[in-house]
């Protein structure tokens, strides 16, 4: 059986890619302003090029963390309702047991 996931932490990690996510769109925005005259026309081409690789490069980057951040939201909203699901079972096991067993998040 795998290993229990804290919906809390696969949250935190999501919005930890926040600021990753701003850094590339901004980058991205910046590279594509700094287009510098060479004066030279192969020269101008190719770093032209260059930066353009560069932002959609960072573009990519924004794109696959909002990516990451929905795939963790998703595992994150599975794992609560694996946790609800475990603890209605524990609930319901221990009350088949004469026991008494609280409803709680379980977080580990």
């Amino acid at each position: 059986m795998p290993s229990s996931v804290d919906p809390e932490r696969l949250a935190a990690l999501g919005v930890a890619l926040d600021p990753l996510r701003a850094a590339a769109r901004e980058g991205a925005e910046e590279a594509l302003g700094h287009f510098p005259e060479t004066g030279d026309r192969k020269t101008q081409s190719a770093v032209d090029g260059l930066l353009e690789q560069l932002a959609d490069t960072l573009r990519a980057v924004d794109s696959e963390a909002a990516e990451l951040v929905a795939r963790l939201r998703i595992a994150g909203q599975s794992a609560d309702r694996a946790h609800e699901r475990l603890g209605d079972e524990r609930v319901q096991d221990s009350a088949d047991a004469g026991g008494f067993a609280p409803r709680e998040r379980w977080s580990r």
